[in-house]
């Protein structure tokens, strides 16, 4: 439900942009409003990844400019749900983001009818979607009807020998995992899918630069990790996922921009969205610590070790809180401060308690 949110928030958040840079917007009677007016503001690097998604498929220039993860960039994220399809079959979202991906160009209506196919072809464990793409793959006879009826592959001919395509692509990039080093097979996948090409094509022309420089480094980890000997796809995917690291990605000068709450401090601009300001509560932690240490105290009041905040001790008689409805979460929550809202002509806050019930940004 919350992931289906925040896809909703993004979508109407991009809506709201494109209107203001048509002149459609609240400032239609000013000048125009350019890509750089704009600053998007969000909690997490997560939810300024699905902006940048929704932003570059409309053609709308946007970067991070804050250092961040490979894992963090959509570019990287799709070349690493290709190699966890590949090396886990049995990871069918992973396959559904790496066929969504520029690389093999799905559109959510293929996805849709890939997702009836599995739904009509019912295979036994694990991996559903990519046993239903090698079995209708492997149909010889596209019009003999099956015992349950006419399958969608059946129906359509030009979406099935896309499926065939595609399998052949999946199985030719097996091998080479099987067969190579992990380098030496993403440099030839790199070549034969002409991965540079497929991702830079599929951005605005000022995020070019940031695109190839994330698509490179993704390629140069490989050498990085254990020296590139002895390191399996898996071992190489779970480092990419679990990397600290964070580096600068070029960035544009007139592009639309996406900062954390963190990174934005200081920063002004004439129009600024913020995201995710009414977030679902968090799930209680495990193995915590709290601490009760007013501000006009010289030490801490209590100290607490907590097995699970949701079952705090009975050491502790009196919750320790924030003066919310849960523990003290050390103003995690707060979002708007007012040295943050210097500058800001325009302001767009969402979404709000009320967002949860109308679904629309206020």
């Amino acid at each position: 439900m919350e992931e289906k949110r925040a896809v909703r928030e993004v979508h109407q958040a991009v809506d709201w942009i494109v209107d203001h840079l048509r002149g459609n917007g609240d400032r239609a009677s000013g000048p125009p409003v350019l890509t750089s007016d704009i600053m998007v503001i969000a909690r997490t690097n997560a939810r300024l990844g699905l902006m940048q998604r929704e932003l570059a498929a409309r053609g709308i220039a946007c970067a991070q400019p804050e250092k961040s993860t490979l894992i963090e960039s959509p570019v990287v994220a799709d070349m690493v749900a290709l190699l966890d399809g590949l090396v886990s079959p049995s990871a069918d979202l992973a396959i559904a983001q790496a066929l969504r991906s520029p690389l093999f160009g799905a559109s959510d209506e293929d996805l849709t009818w890939l997702a009836r196919c599995v739904a009509h072809y019912r295979p036994r464990g694990a991996g559903r979607w990519f046993l239903t793409m090698r079995h209708i793959a492997s149909t010889q006879n596209a019009d003999r009807p099956s015992d349950g009826g006419e399958a969608p592959w059946q129906t359509d001919r030009h979406r099935a020998e896309t499926v065939r395509a595609w399998v052949t692509d999946f199985q030719a990039m097996q091998r080479l995992l099987r067969t190579r080093s992990v380098h030496e097979a993403l440099v030839a996948i790199f070549r034969s899918k002409s991965v540079l090409r497929r991702f830079s094509e599929a951005v605005p022309a000022s995020m070019v630069a940031a695109t190839k420089a994330q698509l490179q480094a993704f390629l140069d980890e490989a050498l990085m990790v254990n020296q590139g000997r002895f390191m399996t796809p898996y071992q190489f995917v779970r480092a990419i996922k679990g990397g600290a690291r964070k580096q600068a990605w070029p960035s544009p000068q007139h592009a639309v921009r996406l900062l954390t709450v963190h990174g934005a401090k200081g920063l002004e601009a004439p129009i600024v969205l913020l995201l995710d300001t009414h977030a679902a509560p968090k799930k209680a932690a495990t193995m915590s610590v709290l601490v009760d240490w007013p501000a006009t105290e010289m030490a801490p009041q209590r100290f607490v070790f907590v097995a699970q905040e949701s079952r705090p001790t009975r050491l502790c008689k009196k919750p320790v809180t924030d003066g919310s409805t849960g523990p003290y979460n050390g103003g995690k929550q707060r979002v708007i401060r007012g040295d943050d809202t210097r500058g800001i002509a325009t302001g767009l806050v969402g979404p709000s308690a009320a967002w949860q019930s109308a679904g629309q940004l206020v």
